[in-house]
């Protein structure tokens, strides 16, 4: 399989992207990269750069005033987020990978991917959870304002993700609300909540609160960008905080312990999510995400194409009601 890489988005660039990718490099045989960004920067950065998996693509990073919304086709079109998308749109690589803005990444793939059949708005979804608990979230920030009809169909888009990937015929669907009874949410939860109750094929379990969100008692839980971003930022960040107040506490015994907590818990071992309802797999990095993380959204992309959900989707007609 082929990524193309945008290596000049996030927090840190060239310095932490570059031997992330060079680590996803050793660790699979079956993988070649195409890195877009500053040739002279990334040289720097590179252990070999004359690697015959590797390939560079002069590109730009991309500006602050390029990410709002369309700017990016105006004035982005040389940036390395824009060039990454566009090979996946070509044929030239099976997947991109970036951790460059959400918001940009959605106006790209919409433009030079397409969005799948039946589905209005692509979301961002992640699984999170632990051990053989995991739960899908979406929309995790694509699109900060939902319909109910865009709620309904980020539950279909989910449910066959589940069932590809794995292996659930009747996932657990719910609806992130502000309580459990019917007559919480605002008007658009309480619209998808009726369609995503009359449709027989799903498995519709009602609303959520999002204290009960990461104990992963449902499969799968939609609600609108806005809420979805700040639900999983502020769990990301209570994590953070626990996990480091805990350091200056633990005896050198116990942080032997904290650190398999880590590996289990901590937010950068669960980066990567993934552009639900485009025609290609687009990988969304978080933006301050450390190398270790950012491999974790590169493995993320394998494990995407590798497995072929995509093309399956293509093939289902996502009907709206």
């Amino acid at each position: 399989m082929r990524l193309a890489i945008d290596v000049m988005g996030g927090d840190f660039g060239p310095p932490t992207t570059v031997p992330a990718v060079e680590q996803l490099l050793m660790q699979r045989s079956d993988v070649d990269v195409v890195l877009y960004g500053n040739r002279h920067e990334l040289r720097r950065h590179l252990s070999d750069e004359n690697s015959e998996r590797l390939t560079i693509r002069t590109a730009q990073a991309l500006d602050a005033d390029q990410c709002d919304g369309k700017a990016v086709l105006v004035r982005g079109r040389e940036s390395a987020l824009f060039k990454a998308v566009a090979s996946v749109a070509n044929g030239e690589a099976d997947a991109c990978i970036s951790a460059g803005s959400s918001a940009a990444l959605v106006v790209a793939g919409l433009r030079l991917l397409g969005r799948m059949p039946g589905i209005h708005r692509p979301a961002i979804c992640k699984q999170f959870g632990y051990e053989n608990r995991k739960t899908y979230l979406l929309d995790l920030g694509a699109n900060a304002e939902c319909t109910a009809r865009n709620l309904y169909e980020f539950a279909l888009l989910a449910a066959e993700l589940a069932f590809l990937r794995d292996g659930l015929r009747k996932a657990r669907i719910g609806i992130l609300s502000n309580g459990r009874e019917a007559g919480k949410g605002n008007r658009h939860t309480r619209q998808a909540a009726q369609l995503l109750a009359r449709c027989p094929g799903l498995n519709f379990c009602g609303y959520i609160e999002a204290d009960a969100l990461f104990a992963c008692e449902l499969d799968i839980v939609v609600c609108d960008g806005f809420s979805g971003n700040i639900a999983l930022k502020s769990a990301e960040g209570a994590a953070n905080m626990l996990l480091s107040s805990l350091e200056g506490l633990l005896s050198d015994r116990e942080a032997s312990a904290l650190e398999a907590v880590k590996r289990q818990f901590g937010p950068g071992q669960h980066n990567g999510a993934f552009f639900l309802g485009l025609n290609g797999v687009v990988v969304k990095s978080h933006g301050s995400a450390d190398g270790g993380a950012f491999l974790k959204s590169l493995q993320q992309a394998c494990d995407m194409v590798a497995g072929d959900w995509l093309s399956t989707m293509n093939n289902k007609p996502f009907a709206s009601e």
